[in-house]
């Protein structure tokens, strides 16, 4: 008795996507095309702190997570190892959450059309990209 051969696809066949074995188009689009532009969900971003909250909501991480006593028999150089840690801990978490917010936020560059339009009509264009540079700025600031 012989059994039939039956063709088994690997991934779940779907009309829309192109084949596994073929390789993946590139578009013959210029990249300001607006077929070529990326889908933004903006309901991702969070709401940005005010500047005193996002200080506090840093430094009491920076307490929370770093030791906070310091005895008056420790030698010089472990109390300076004690407030470097606490320095570099606060450094990451000021350049951590600035890079969240600015990942957070689109690129006009990137955006579609129609929705660059609106956000140079709801909120000025210029001035967004200012704040996203300011806080770009902040960040490398930080970093040093």
């Amino acid at each position: 008795r012989r059994r039939r051969h039956s063709l088994r696809l690997q991934q779940p066949f779907s009309p829309l996507a192109p084949p596994s074995f073929l390789p993946p188009a590139t578009s013959c689009l210029p990249p300001e095309h607006p077929l070529n532009m990326v889908v933004y969900n903006f309901k991702r971003i969070q709401v940005v702190p005010s500047a005193s909250a996002f200080i506090d909501i840093t430094l009491s991480k920076t307490q929370r997570k770093t030791p906070t006593e310091v005895h008056k028999g420790y030698s010089i150089s472990r109390i300076r190892a004690f407030y470097t840690r606490k320095v570099k801990f606060a450094q990451q978490t000021f350049h951590d959450r600035l890079t969240h917010i600015l990942d957070d936020f689109p690129q006009i560059d990137q955006l579609h059309p129609f929705y660059a339009d609106l956000l140079n009509v709801l909120y000025d264009k210029d001035h967004y990209k200012l704040a996203l540079g300011q806080l770009s700025n902040a960040r490398t600031i930080i970093a040093r």
